[in-house]
């Protein structure tokens, strides 16, 4: 890499954008009463409808982390005293557990083993045994970040509206939606929420949230009922008005949006919905390249947090670090060969382990060597630390065998 060319980012989010993103970012700021600016962001609401699988949703884009996804369920979905089954399978579902309290929401946690996620029967289980005290809430993380443990979110929904029918079911699909396939409407998901910088393709600072109608319904019965919502930046009451008033294009104001973001989103949307065969087709290409570039890691000897092939997921490894290195190690000769990547996040297994992002343009678009770039710095670095069994090449070979099938 020369001292002027930028490492890729190849972590799990932020990622690499494409040029129409950047040039989309680029362009000279506006008000945000701007008719420009509603278009942009009535546009970037019904796109999201798209993107997320739910016809009659209604969707809400707020300047804040995908943090804020936790804060609007437990300010406005469920209320203080109220019981909600919180299935994690890392560190992203523990931290959703600790949102959902510091809102008085009483949590039960189903929990794994690292590399793995419960299962439907352990799930059909825990739900079981409330017996009459039923959950109004039971939250799924689709992808965690922390383990690259990829969720049956079908299978998975359809074990809870069996065994609980009035439980709202919450999806964590900041790690997931925009590349993993996630079906709102089909699959009965009553919330889900991401970030921009993620697989949507988009820089940093949005959250985007679709409310089924459940949900909906859930919020409307709690303002009938006159209980107070939580919050206030996340409280729904504030928001759901603006989001109505910009898709239908009329100006309305509760906080200052993040203008050039909102424009650079419509943009990323765009691409996602106008993905060349649709969304199913972008799911298989997301596939493809993640199966290719997990076998250029098995090819260097190297093995994968998950348990099994099922249950990774498709935007990023979590990769076992070969005996004797460590993240001090690897992380800067990676990134000293133009890719950057990270160590792990989950307590349990932080040093043993570190992680690789593959979404977005770098799996999506064939034009692009980003994956080959960084199974090659992988594996250079390797090579350099005396890896034993590490031969040169032959992860790109095991990276193209896969893409030709």
């Amino acid at each position: 890499m020369s001292a002027s060319k930028s490492p890729l980012v190849m972590i799990p989010g932020p990622t690499e954008l494409d040029a129409s993103v950047l040039e989309a970012l680029g362009e000279p700021s506006m008000a945000h009463a701007d008719p420009r600016l509603i278009e942009h962001f009535g546009r970037s609401l019904e796109l999201m409808r798209d993107v997320f699988q739910c016809k009659a949703g209604q969707p809400l884009i707020l300047t804040a982390s995908g943090t804020i996804g936790w804060d609007v369920i437990a300010a406005n979905l469920v209320e203080p005293g109220q019981r909600a089954l919180v299935v994690t399978n890392g560190y992203f579902g523990d931290r959703f557990r600790d949102c959902l309290e510091a809102y008085g929401v009483a949590t039960t946690a189903l929990t794994s083993q690292p590399g793995t996620a419960p299962t439907v029967d352990e799930i059909t289980a825990a739900l079981s045994a409330a017996g009459s005290s039923h959950f109004s809430l039971v939250t799924l993380t689709h992808v965690d970040t922390s383990s690259g443990v990829l969720t049956d979110i079908k299978a998975c929904a359809a074990a809870i509206r069996a065994a609980q029918p009035n439980a709202l079911i919450a999806v964590d699909g900041v790690c997931s939606i925009g590349g993993e396939e996630l079906r709102m409407d089909e699959w009965g998901v009553d919330v889900a929420f991401t970030a921009s910088q993620k697989a949507i393709g988009c820089p940093a600072g949005l959250a985007l949230m679709v409310l089924g109608e459940r949900a909906m319904a859930a919020f409307n019965d709690r303002v009938a009922r006159k209980v107070p919502v939580t919050g206030w930046y996340a409280s729904l009451a504030n928001w759901l008005p603006i989001m109505k008033a910009y898709e239908a294009r009329q100006p309305s104001y509760f906080a200052t949006p993040a203008v050039n973001l909102i424009v650079a989103l419509h943009k990323a949307l765009d691409n996602l919905v106008g993905f060349p065969g649709g969304l199913s087709a972008l799911f298989a290409r997301q596939v493809l390249a993640s199966d290719a570039f997990k076998a250029g890691i098995a090819a260097m000897g190297l093995t994968l947090v998950p348990k099994t092939h099922a249950s990774a997921a498709h935007l990023l490894s979590a990769i076992r670090f070969p005996q004797g290195v460590g993240a001090g190690d690897l992380v800067p000769k990676v990134r000293a060969r133009g890719a950057v990547i990270t160590g792990g996040l989950l307590a349990p297994i932080k040093t043993e382990y570190f992680r690789v992002g593959h979404m977005g343009v770098s799996a999506l678009q064939a034009s692009r060597d980003d994956l080959l770039v960084t199974l090659r710095a992988i594996e250079g670095a390797l090579i350099e630390l005396g890896v034993a069994g590490v031969t040169a090449g032959a992860a790109e070979a095991a990276f193209n065998s896969v893409l030709r099938k």
